[in-house]
């Protein structure tokens, strides 16, 4: 499909529908980690990047520890947010260019195939 759009468009145009795909794959991973993320915090599972080792045996410090962890954790649900926010924002903006610029018919079959294969 590349080559056509190619040959009909440009590589230009070819390399904003790379672009689109790759955008589709990104949000598709972000919101599964971001789910991810979600479900670690409302089971009270610590992830493996927020483990911190405590060097006291002391029950105050374990808290505080975990106090940490926790702000870790909503830290990376928040950073993952604005990430599927920026990344759906160069989405739609792709895809307004593209459908401006390619044929009809061969826009509805990209279009289709992105959300048969649920890349966006």
């Amino acid at each position: 499909m590349n080559s056509k759009i190619s040959t009909l468009h440009g590589r230009s145009i070819a390399i904003k529908v790379h672009h689109f795909e790759w955008a589709c794959l990104q949000v598709s991973k972000t919101k599964s980690d971001l789910a991810f993320l979600k479900r670690c915090r409302d089971s009270s599972i610590i992830p493996s990047f927020a483990k911190i080792k405590n060097l006291l045996n002391n029950p105050r410090n374990h808290w505080v520890l975990l106090v940490v962890i926790l702000a870790l954790v909503h830290s990376q649900i928040s950073k993952i947010r604005k990430n599927i926010d920026f990344i759906s924002r160069r989405l739609l903006s792709l895809h307004l260019e593209l459908s401006n610029v390619i044929f009809v018919d061969l826009w509805t079959r990209i279009d289709a195939y992105f959300a048969l294969n649920s890349l966006c």
